[in-house]
């Protein structure tokens, strides 16, 4: 088992990259998974919408404005052009890009942030649990 220390050197960024159509021109955003402590500040920050199913079942919060505010830290302009738009930039962004495009961001940030590290605990406790074999691993053998 590996110490706290090799863990952590083997940290590398988790990015992700999505397409959209910024006033007819194809512009590709990189994104990169945010620290765990600022993700739970925008959480908190933006609770959920009244009524907004979406709101409640991704985990009780306004995913819109968390993406949002998230884009803004972590994300980047990456083809040919690599710039970091600034807050008021990405303000102008989502005001101008389609509905599917905003949702296609939404859905690289949650997953970055969400989606994708529940997912990988759960793969990780079932492995675990059939000691990485698919069969149970017999009690105290851990």
């Amino acid at each position: 088992m590996a110490t706290i220390a090799e863990l952590l050197g083997k940290a590398e960024p988790e990015t992700d990259t999505v397409d959209v159509l910024l006033h007819g021109e194809l512009v590709t955003f990189e994104f990169a998974k945010i620290d765990g402590d600022r993700w739970a500040e925008l959480v908190a920050k933006f609770p959920p919408r009244n009524g907004n199913p979406m709101d409640l079942k991704i985990g009780g919060y306004n995913i819109d404005l968390v993406v949002k505010e998230a884009a803004k830290i972590n994300g980047t302009r990456v083809d040919g052009v690599r710039e970091k738009p600034s807050p008021q930039q990405w303000d102008a962004i989502f005001e101008v890009l389609s509905g599917h495009d905003v949702k296609l961001i939404r859905d690289v940030v949650w997953t970055l942030n969400e989606y994708g590290p529940a997912q990988r605990l759960e793969a990780a406790k079932k492995a675990r649990s059939t000691g990485g074999n698919g069969t149970s691993s017999p009690s105290g053998s851990e």
